[in-house]
């Protein structure tokens, strides 16, 4: 895919993520509850959508809890349900997921399930998908980043990014995150693409990021914490601070040469993007920004 800056600098629909105030009083103490519980006990990431979410397992969304006119539903994945799952429950089909009611019964199913619907996303790991989970465990604790999002659909409908990232000290900035493996055939495309993405989110440097960005990620922020997720300060989030662009690529060597094709595409970009090659061994820290490398 070709990416034009000229498709970034058309103003970008306004962005929002959030769950509406019903909706975190069902999940924080009405009946979606117990099955937030059930999910974080069975090690699903959760992440904030318009009004519903997203549980991965493995990097892979197998489940979305949603409200339809005030009922909750979980609708799964059918590439990692097994047929016996969940029978005798009434349910419904939207694209590629079976929907449930949320019931005490489908808590309980869900409960014993998960185990196989994690072991079914596990089977179906691409390199970049585990090493974009892994690089959002690794900056959960001691680290300068703590990330806020995965797989974020951008407001254009253009692509998603696939990891939102905060600094947790010094100067505040959001890292617009591109995870890829050295043999990606289309690396040379990602610091085009990133900079869509970034001038999405910050339409110049000067102006730094949108304040219906900003407003929307404090908003998640708050609501992850109220979850018992891990996410940034809410407070670590403003309209204009900086955001930056970085390419994470998965070497198996210290310096690839196949990293040469994407410096040569990003010379001549408006806005400087960033690369980061870490070896393929060891934890997946994302360094300080003093530390990467500008890509231009």
């Amino acid at each position: 895919m070709t990416w034009m800056r000229t498709n970034s600098l058309r103003a970008a629909p306004k962005f929002q993520r959030g769950l509406s105030d019903s909706s975190l009083r069902d999940v924080t103490s009405g009946a979606c509850a117990p099955l937030i519980e059930a999910c974080r006990a069975a090690g699903l990431d959760l992440r904030i959508r318009d009004n519903y979410l997203t549980a991965y397992a493995a990097g892979r969304a197998v489940a979305l809890i949603k409200w339809n006119d005030g009922l909750a539903t979980v609708e799964l994945h059918h590439k990692f349900l097994r047929d016996e799952a969940f029978r005798g429950l009434t349910r419904f089909r939207r694209k590629d997921y079976w929907g449930y009611p949320v019931t005490p019964e489908l808590v309980a199913q869900f409960e014993r399930e998960a185990p196989h619907l994690f072991a079914a996303a596990q089977a179906q790991l691409s390199v970049e998908k585990r090493r974009e989970t892994e690089i959002l465990c690794d900056n959960s604790g001691v680290s300068h980043f703590v990330c806020l999002d995965r797989q974020l659909q951008m407001p254009t409908r253009s692509g998603r990014v696939d990891l939102v990232a905060v600094t947790k000290q010094g100067e505040k900035a959001l890292a617009l995150i591109e995870v890829r493996s050295e043999a990606d055939s289309s690396l040379q495309h990602t610091p085009a693409q990133l900079l869509h993405y970034v001038e999405t989110f910050a339409p110049s440097a000067q102006s730094g990021l949108r304040e219906d960005v900003a407003a929307s990620l404090v908003r998640v922020a708050t609501q992850l914490r109220q979850l018992g997720c891990a996410a940034p300060e809410p407070g670590r989030i403003e309209p204009g601070m900086p955001v930056l662009g970085l390419v994470a690529v998965l070497c198996d060597k210290p310096e690839s040469q196949r990293l040469a094709p994407l410096r040569a595409a990003a010379k001549g970009l408006a806005r400087p993007v960033y690369l980061w090659s870490p070896a393929s061994q060891g934890p997946l820290v994302i360094p300080p920004v003093a530390e990467w490398e500008a890509l231009r």
